[in-house]
């Protein structure tokens, strides 16, 4: 199982028609800047903002580590794939869902869940992850991708 978000921006098409002009543009280079961008900044988000694009900030954990970094895996598994003209950026981790869109843990080789809160341990059915949306662009994000676009064209220009 893996996660991943469309996000699909107005105003493309028009953007795309001035882009032609630049007949020599080589626009898997272009896609591959934005896409390790985009990477760049989900990480960034996980390892420093903790919040979603939307900027609402994630909730605490009950564990001695940051939110959403405990081994430094998810982070880690953020990776950006051009296919195309589209650009994909994601996990391919088991647990990127979950910790994306929330959702109930459940134990599933033992009885009860047992971990560790406060040098305390303690043992439930089942916890609730809140959501903790890290795939996304803010309104920062798109600003730096436009910023990146327009450096680009300004290079290739004809």
């Amino acid at each position: 199982m893996s996660v991943a978000i469309e996000i699909t921006a107005e105003g493309l098409e028009e953007a795309i028609a001035a882009i032609a002009a630049y007949e020599n543009l080589d626009k898997r280079e272009l896609l591959e800047g934005v896409g390790a961008l985009v990477e760049s900044q989900t990480k960034r988000r996980i390892m420093s903002e903790k919040q979603s694009p939307g900027g609402e900030a994630w909730p605490d954990n009950n564990a001695d580590n940051p939110v959403m970094v405990l081994s430094g895996a998810l982070h880690d598994s953020i990776a950006f794939q051009v296919d195309g003209e589209a650009i994909f950026v994601g996990s391919s981790l088991v647990y990127a869902a979950q910790r994306h869109f929330g959702g109930v843990i459940k134990a599933k080789n033992a009885e009860k869940l047992a971990f560790t809160i406060n040098g305390q341990t303690v043992f439930v059915d089942q916890v609730e992850q809140p959501a903790r949306e890290f795939l996304g662009i803010s309104a920062d994000n798109a600003s730096e991708i436009e910023q990146a676009v327009v450096a680009f064209l300004e290079q290739v220009a004809p």
